[in-house]
């Protein structure tokens, strides 16, 4: 399977990216980045790294590298304190994720086999907030633009029902694959979510779906152990 991923050089994008290249059942990646690839990474076989100048405007030949893509999963993005002001920040959270969306669903959608759709995985947040005029004291402009993304990702799919479905996860904290001591405490005080296991549930999120449209970090462990089990019994 072919998928489009996005957010590869942070933090989540690249423990999805560690989880697709050493999946079976993924034979082709394809990476939107605004910069380069971690070399290691970005000279695998299965990877082929598309420089984007602008996520506002996708070029043909940047649409054309994705055709053939069964989803797409999308790490994009980040808290509010990450940029060098608002405006940025939404633009990256809200307006980049928007428009490949739309995207993906009039041009990549339509060459899925009859009865297949799309898939795109969001990465959103713990705390995301998709009810407008909701009053929030921790973390508002973070929450709002995730769950304004949100909101315009399921009009996308609502508009496009046959062709495009999306599928939101919500994680806590993301903490190294082996974490310390303090890591540990923290993860007994706040929802926390190792990058491996969320890389594990990402990706099978694109390869098999979920009853649930919106996933909590609780339910992205759950489907991380699951995906655990089923690689030990492989093994």
């Amino acid at each position: 399977m072919k998928v489009i991923l996005t957010g590869a050089t942070g933090f989540i994008g690249q423990g999805a990216l560690l989880q697709c290249i050493d999946s079976e059942a993924i034979t082709s990646i394809v990476i939107l980045s605004r910069r380069l690839v971690r070399k290691d990474l970005a000279s695998n076989e299965k990877v082929k790294v598309v420089i984007v100048d602008d996520f506002l405007h996708l070029t043909d030949e940047v649409v054309q590298e994705c055709a053939g893509a069964e989803g797409c999963i999308w790490c994009l993005g980040g808290k509010v304190e990450a940029f060098p002001d608002l405006k940025t920040s939404r633009m990256v959270n809200i307006d980049y994720t928007l428009v490949a969306a739309n995207v993906f669903a009039k041009t990549v959608a339509p060459q899925m086999s009859k009865g297949r759709r799309f898939r795109f995985i969001y990465t959103s947040g713990l705390l995301a907030e998709n009810k407008e005029g909701e009053s929030m004291w921790f973390m508002k402009d973070s929450r709002i633009q995730k769950g304004e993304a949100e909101r315009g990702l399921f009009a996308v799919a609502q508009q496009h029902d046959e062709l495009f479905e999306i599928f939101v996860a919500r994680p806590g904290r993301l903490v190294p694959a082996a974490p310390g001591f303090g890591t540990t405490i923290l993860g007994c005080l706040i929802p926390t979510i190792q990058t491996d296991a969320m890389g594990d549930a990402l990706l099978d999120l694109f390869l098999n779906g979920s009853s649930e449209r919106i996933l909590s970090n609780s339910a992205l462990l759950t489907l991380s152990k699951k995906v655990s089990k089923r690689r030990s019994a492989g093994n």
